[in-house]
Formats: C-alpha cells, structure tokens, sequence
C-alpha cells in the first residue's frame, strides 16, 4: 500500500525506490540460496536501469514500476491470506511455516505493545499537527478579506 501511495509524485517514487533497493540490498547481504540472490540482482539492475533512465532520457517509467510493484504486492498478500485461510487443505500456513523457522520473541502481547506504542505516537503528532494547523488557519482568517466580512448572526426570515 505504502508503494501505492508513493507512486503518485515523482518525489515520492524516488523515496520508495531508493528503500526498496536499500531492502533488496540488505536481503541480497541475508541470502542463504542463490535463487533469492540473483532475484535480488535482477530487481536491483532492472531498477536501477528504469532509475538511469528516468533521470537521463525523457522515459518517465519510475512511478509505474513503482506502482505495478506495489500493486503486485498488494494482490499477492490477498491472495496469500485466501491461500491460507480458505482454500488450503493443511492446517499450517507459510507464516506458521516462517514462525517455526525464524523464533521472535514477540508473541501476541508484544505486537499488541508495539502497535498501541505506534498508535500514541500517531496521535500525538495528530495533535502537533492539528494545533500548529490551527494557528495557521486562525493567522490566515485574520488576513483574509472574505472571512474580514460582518455576516449577521441571525437572520429574519
């Protein structure tokens, strides 16, 4: 979703590609096969060519590429939750599967933590950003001529 919404400036796009790549680099540095490696590489030199030539030609294609990627994932991860929940015959998934091969110690109330943490963090810059937001409009309403207008308060009808 996050590549979704980044494809929609070339900013934007830039910043998702430039992560992407820095993930794709730190998952090469991980890899235990060579069948995740040289996908690794492959997407490193397929984007780093759409980059080249993003910022040496005319051909504007790093905001697609980063859409269809973000696209892609997205219909992958309904697809793996339908895989998982509905249609599969086995009672393990691959993140059970994933769970028993990568031990965290985080279990359901460690996510919980950290999600209500990720939360009040959310709201207090909510909060930042609504009271400086406010003072802005408030400073701007001053200056402005169509809000400087004496309206009655109530009207006889």
């Amino acid at each position: 979703m996050v590549l979704i919404l980044a494809s929609t400036n070339l900013l934007t796009a830039r910043i998702a590609a430039g992560c992407f790549l820095v993930a794709l680099l730190v998952v090469l540095c991980v890899a235990k096969n060579w069948t995740l490696r040289g996908l690794c590489i492959g997407f490193v030199l397929f984007l780093g060519l759409v980059w080249v030539l993003q910022e040496t030609t005319k051909i504007r294609i790093l905001r697609y590429i980063i859409l269809f990627i973000g696209v892609m994932n997205s219909l992958f991860s309904v697809y793996d939750i339908y895989d998982d929940l509905i249609s599969r015959r086995v009672h393990s998934s691959d993140a059970e599967k994933f769970a028993e091969a990568c031990p965290c110690p985080c279990n359901g109330v460690g996510w919980g933590v950290i999600w209500k943490l990720h939360l009040l963090n959310h709201h207090s810059l909510k909060q930042d950003s609504f009271a400086q937001m406010s003072s802005e409009v408030k400073k701007q309403r001053q200056t402005d001529i169509f809000f400087n207008i004496d309206v009655p308060v109530s009207m006889n009808l």
